[in-house]
């Protein structure tokens, strides 16, 4: 995990990261795992894996 961190993959604070989707409804818990709530999220982050240009 550290190397997706350091290599910009993943949020440095993960667990925070994470509990905030979840209140934000993005994401929730399945036992030891999260998932996303809405499939249609999950397609279009997996078709845009870099974030936009900052003009």
């Amino acid at each position: 995990m550290f190397l997706l961190c350091s290599r910009r993959r993943l949020p440095l604070r993960l667990g925070p990261f994470l509990d905030w989707a979840v209140t934000a409804r993005l994401m929730r818990y399945s036992g030891p795992a999260y998932q996303y709530r809405h499939r249609e999220l999950q397609h279009w982050l997996r078709e845009h894996p870099s974030p936009p240009p900052v003009p």
